[in-house]
């Protein structure tokens, strides 16, 4: 009996010492598992914000034109086309009569084709251009600003003979001076001569043709005598109104 209690003693405490150290193992077993599966801390990687780049500028290509005649340089054959002279599609100016000088510089328009020209585009030989005055004095009654009738015949076949004469003249200035003779008062005369230089004003722009830009009138009343007031032929000169036309492009 003695000998099976000491055996189940033996046991026991045998079986004690199993289960602690099994128990112990698998407890460190259990607790290196848990370490090896518990998850890593992720790292918090701090994003920098993202600098966005200005937008690019569109460029639009802006066309030159050198001469400011409506034609781009990229398109224009003439880039030194003076300012506010008309010009073709390609940039030139115009050229009626096909002879080499352009309209704007021609002073013989419609010369006949092949025709050779000098640098003012007309026939070479012919007389040099040159400026001229014309004047006209129209002669008026006492106290009255009414031009004769025979002046309206006379000065507008003068000045239709000087174009016919010479077809590329210009007229460039007109100044009309009028006058009375001492007859009255000068304040009187001053208006008297102003009425009479602008009747004849009329008589150049609707007779004749001229651009009333071109004329200047001026008003003298009896300041400026011709001839002696003292009899009736010097008072009579001394009415007048006279009219300077200033031309260019003359060869006669």
């Amino acid at each position: 009996m003695k000998k099976i209690l000491w055996l189940l003693g033996i046991l026991f405490i045998s079986g004690c010492f199993f289960l602690m150290f099994f128990g112990c193992a698998t407890q460190e077993e259990a607790v290196k598992d848990e370490e090896v599966e518990a998850p890593r801390e992720e790292e918090v990687v701090k994003e920098e914000p993202v600098k966005e780049e200005p937008a690019e500028e569109e460029v639009v290509a802006v066309a030159v034109d050198s001469d400011e005649d409506g034609v781009s340089d990229d398109k224009d054959r003439c880039t030194d086309t003076p300012y506010g002279i008309e010009v073709d599609a390609s940039g030139c100016p115009f050229d009626s009569d096909g002879d080499g000088v352009y309209d704007y510089m021609d002073m013989c328009s419609g010369t006949t084709k092949g025709v050779k020209v000098d640098a003012f585009g007309c026939p070479e030989g012919m007389a040099p251009l040159k400026e001229g005055v014309f004047t006209a004095v129209l002669e008026f009654d006492t106290n009255s600003a009414r031009i004769r009738s025979v002046y309206y015949t006379k000065y507008t076949k003068e000045v239709e003979n000087i174009k016919r004469a010479n077809p590329e003249a210009k007229i460039v200035k007109v100044v009309i001076n009028g006058h009375t003779d001492n007859t009255g008062t000068d304040r009187y005369n001053y208006q008297l001569s102003e009425k009479r230089a602008n009747s004849v004003k009329r008589f150049v722009v609707d007779q004749l043709g001229v651009d009333p830009k071109l004329i200047k009138v001026q008003t003298f009343g009896a300041t400026k005598p011709v001839a002696s007031n003292n009899t009736a032929t010097g008072r009579q000169k001394n009415r007048r109104v006279e009219i300077i036309f200033n031309l260019t492009n003359l060869r006669e």
